[in-house]
């Protein structure tokens, strides 16, 4: 039958599937192949149609907004990492939320649950499923599939000062640094996704802009964030309008000549905050100093 999100009290239905997660979705899907099976697809939260959906540079924008349940871990004395358990609340569930990334589980899972009495869930049982399932756009055989219903592929562009920036070409000496790729990433990726039509770049710019008080009060300052929060929001978005500040204070033709500068003369290193303020510095001639303490120590925000 075809698809509605119109019905009445007294619709019958032949199954009823509570969640429009992946399963959900899959089992909707191949019942409702028979065209006189009538099939309900309960789902609480909202339709698949935010931007962070379809650009994974933006994923982040998606934990702890209404696309999420926002579930938390109860406090562990021997973790120290973040408590926010993000499950996705939209047409997809936690396959729309997870930065449009498609991965299996690990042989080893498999044939240790076949071991501990689960009869048929080895690898090789399940692998056929996989292959059946996917709908690959490089060459299948002997692990992947080219003619089932998910479509997986690989990333098709990166930009290449993400290949730079966010790679292993120069990585943060300390942890609370990560905001120095990571936000760098964020900016360029979204300038060119702008750039392309795929977005606006003013959209993005403004919600970061709106947003960046509130992701200091709950995360803290990107260069100083608070302990069990690892790579949350503020140290991706934060930083990438850190960065539009800092191309226009010194000029759009010398932050792009200098933002390709800098991995390319710290090849294979890696560096602090301080030795970033420094080359900044140096480069521009400016006092950066305050201006780079603003936006990543302060928990006030500069925008």
């Amino acid at each position: 039958m075809a698809p509605t999100t119109s019905i009445s009290r007294n619709d019958e239905f032949d199954f009823v599937i509570a969640g429009a997660g992946s399963a959900g979705c899959v089992l909707a899907n191949r019942l409702t192949e028979d065209p006189s099976v009538r099939v309900l697809l309960l789902e609480a939260g909202v339709e698949d149609s935010h931007d962070g959906i379809e650009i994974p540079a933006l994923f982040g924008s998606l934990f702890g907004s209404e696309l999420d349940w926002n579930y938390q871990l109860e406090p562990q004395a021997d973790y120290r990492g973040s408590l926010r358990f993000p499950r996705g609340k939209t047409l997809g569930g936690s396959s729309s939320i997870n930065l449009m990334v498609y991965i299996r589980g690990d042989r080893s899972d498999f044939d240790g649950w076949s071991q501990s009495g689960c009869e048929g869930w080895d690898y090789e049982s399940v692998l056929p499923y996989f292959i059946k399932a996917e709908h690959n756009s490089r060459p299948g055989a002997p692990l992947h599939g080219f003619d089932g219903p998910l479509h997986t592929e690989d990333r098709f562009f990166t930009h290449e000062l993400s290949h730079a920036w966010y790679g292993d070409t120069v990585t943060p000496k300390d942890w609370r640094d990560v905001w120095m790729n990571e936000g760098m990433a964020m900016y360029v990726e979204t300038r060119f996704r702008a750039s392309q039509g795929w977005t606006t770049w003013r959209h993005w710019e403004r919600e970061w802009r709106r947003d960046d008080q509130f992701w200091r009060d709950i995360y803290g300052p990107p260069g100083r964030y608070h302990r069990g929060e690892f790579a949350s929001i503020n140290v991706y978005y934060c930083p990438a309008l850190m960065y539009d500040r800092l191309r226009q204070r010194i000029g759009t033709g010398r932050f792009n000549q200098l933002a390709r500068a800098w991995p390319q003369q710290h090849r294979n290193s890696n560096q602090s905050r301080a030795s970033f303020e420094a080359w900044w510095e140096h480069q521009t001639g400016r006092d950066l100093g305050t201006f780079f303490r603003r936006w990543l120590m302060s928990k006030h925000s500069p925008a």
